[in-house]
């Protein structure tokens, strides 16, 4: 690589920039995600769960999944990092989180249009996205254009709902 790449997403009349995740934020990421998770996600979670996810999210993994092409934005206010996407397999959101203070302010939206881009970009021929939502971010996805395609499920600990995205041609 040939330095940091520039800044994906950027508009004045934001207070915040989308950009591609860099080494070294792993730490900052994993932070935001549990503080996050804790608060909304956790208690519908068992304790295995909950463990089973805090493993996923730990810093060497972010950085291991980024290392193998996985697509990881960061929404930042400055230099603090106030939301984050994770998308693997070129079309499944596996972490989308917002900072509880810049929540209903466009940033998830604006995370899953930059990491749409960016899978576009890979594949032209991409049709859709998925995701396994929480029971607490079902209706934020549902509010983006998700349709819930199965009944809630429990793997691992884990409740979710999966989803899915049809994207215009």
């Amino acid at each position: 690589m040939l330095g940091p790449k520039p800044i994906i997403y950027f508009d004045a009349m934001d207070e915040f920039k989308i950009e591609e995740f860099k080494s070294g934020e792993e730490f900052d990421v994993a932070a935001l995600i549990k503080t996050v998770f804790d608060e909304f996600v956790a208690p519908d979670y068992s304790l295995a769960g909950n463990n089973f996810f805090y493993g996923y999210i730990e810093p060497a993994k972010l950085s291991e999944r980024f290392s193998r092409g996985d697509v990881l934005l960061t929404a930042k206010a400055g230099d603090a990092i106030i939301g984050f996407i994770e998308v693997r397999d070129g079309n499944h959101i596996a972490l989308l989180f917002v900072d509880t203070a810049w929540q209903r302010k466009g940033i998830a939206k604006k995370l899953i249009a930059m990491a749409i881009a960016s899978c576009r970009e890979k594949n032209k021929a991409l049709k859709g996205f998925e995701v396994n939502a929480s029971p607490y971010s079902e209706k934020i996805y549902a509010k983006m254009g998700f349709i819930k395609t199965a009944d809630l499920q429990n793997v691992n600990g884990l409740k979710f709902a999966p989803m899915a995205l049809e994207l215009a041609s």
